[in-house]
């Protein structure tokens, strides 16, 4: 019974070791599959340049993949890889199938360098330095700060104050260059003259000498005063630059002007300077002489010449004399005479009155007033007078004598002054015993036709009884 169980024993342990040696060599055989399909999906990256491809660390940051050294073993899908060397920007791919399998080709770019310049002087010279890189303009600054890939430059410094200046430098990756650069200035020359001479000259507020002055000056931008006693100050910036390094100058001074203070009595007139009307605030030449003038209507005028010297405190009266002149008025008949509305009484009068304009009316009840115009001067007596008329003879002297009226007929006026004998003398041929001579007095004037009347004239006034074309 024992050695049956033991042969059974060795049965069992015979068909597990067929079942094991058989699980074995599927596993084997589906390893050996997977190893197969991977490693026929492995992917070599190649990396450039061969710089970064000694250095570079590859590695998987997505998908259902793994690497080993430069290969990348997809199981599933595009895997996204990551490329880093030192001194180069890191590179994130995604591996299209196309190139599973295969060579798939990463570029590394450098890392940038850093480079500055600063240049020594006047801040305000520097600011207008323009920076070229390999002939490429950048912007106006005074000093250069930026990023540039690594490699060999031509740095050219231009300056319009200083000597072109034109470096090589080297930029290397992740390193920062740094550089002071000390630009040679441009040799000046201010030539300066002056009129009069003898001016002093400042350069920026410091005394370099008198006019006429050469003086050696390094380039950049400067201001500039001349000046002189009893004359303004002339100020001017220029610039000494490589293109222009010679500055030439020459000043015509002008007299100092100060303010001056009038005091004018009375207010309200014209003020004439050199001939020319002034208004304040005034201001005048020092040194040379001026004529002023002032005058206003019913005063004398008055003129003074003044020569004035640096005094900011210089005060100029004037206090003009009334001028008064005599009038004599009369009227034909005696009237009342009014003046700029004033009751003056009854003519003849004299009066005196101030040399302006003024007004005269000569007024008498029915009589047409009478206007007149004086302006008095102390020179001589005027005489005004005047002869009224009364209404009536105003208004008949204002009439025409001839005028046309709308009917085309011509009239003319008439005024009688005499008596008229209307009539025919009995002895006359013809006259009619009932006709009688009349001594008669027109006591209006009036207008009557030059000539008969035309028939056609008297059509336009009665159409029905107009006849005839005469």
């Amino acid at each position: 019974m024992s050695q049956f169980n033991e042969k059974l024993d060795q049965a069992k342990n015979q068909q597990k070791r067929i079942y094991l040696f058989s699980g074995l060599t599927v596993t084997g055989i589906l390893l050996l599959v997977v190893v197969l399909f991977v490693f026929s999906r492995g992917t070599r990256v190649e990396i450039v340049p061969v710089e970064a491809n000694e250095l570079a660390t590859i590695s998987v940051i997505e998908g259902f993949s793994f690497s080993v050294g430069d290969v990348v073993y997809s199981l599933a899908g595009n895997p996204v890889i990551s490329a880093f060397a030192p001194g180069f920007k890191v590179a994130t791919k995604t591996i299209d199938s196309v190139y599973l399998g295969k060579v798939f080709p990463l570029e590394l770019f450098e890392l940038p360098g850093h480079l500055v310049i600063k240049i020594s002087g006047n801040e305000r010279n520097l600011s207008k330095t323009v920076w070229q890189i390999n002939g490429r303009d950048t912007d106006l600054s005074d000093k250069l700060d930026l990023e540039l890939e690594a490699g060999s430059y031509t740095v050219t410094i231009n300056n319009p104050f200083f000597q072109l200046k034109v470096l090589t430098v080297e930029i290397k990756r992740r390193k920062q260059t740094k550089l002071q650069v000390n630009l040679q200035p441009v040799d000046g020359m201010l030539n300066i003259s002056s009129k009069p001479d003898g001016a002093k000259v400042f350069l920026n507020e410091k005394v370099i000498g008198k006019t006429p002055l050469k003086y050696s000056q390094n380039g950049g931008l400067y201001t500039l005063r001349v000046t002189a006693e009893n004359y303004a100050d002339t100020i001017e910036q220029f610039e000494i630059t490589r293109s222009k390094p010679e500055v030439n100058r020459n000043y015509q001074l002008e007299y100092k002007k100060i303010k001056v203070a009038l005091k004018l009595i009375p207010e309200g007139g014209i003020l004439l300077v050199n001939g020319i009307q002034a208004k304040e605030p005034l201001f005048l030449n020092t040194i040379v002489e001026h004529r002023l003038t002032y005058m206003k209507a019913g005063y004398y005028t008055e003129t003074k010449s003044v020569q004035l010297s640096a005094d900011p405190k210089k005060v100029i009266s004037f206090q003009l004399k009334p001028e008064i002149g005599q009038v004599k008025i009369s009227s034909s008949p005696p009237a009342s005479i009014w003046i700029n509305n004033k009751d003056y009484g009854i003519s003849p009068v004299n009066v005196s009155l101030p040399a302006v304009t003024h007004q005269i009316i000569f007024k008498k009840p029915g009589y047409r007033s009478v206007s007149r115009t004086v302006k008095p001067t102390g020179k001589s007596v005027q005489k005004i007078s005047a002869t009224l008329l009364t209404e009536y003879q105003a208004r008949l002297q204002e009439a025409p004598r001839e005028l046309t009226n709308q009917a085309g007929i011509k009239l003319k006026l008439f005024v009688i002054r005499n008596h008229l004998t209307m009539g025919a003398p009995r002895s006359e041929k013809g006259q009619r015993a009932n006709e009688f001579q009349r001594n008669i007095s027109l006591t209006k004037p009036f207008y009557a036709s030059i000539f008969e009347i035309t028939n056609s004239q008297f059509t336009k006034f009665n159409p029905k009884k107009g006849q005839g074309d005469a």
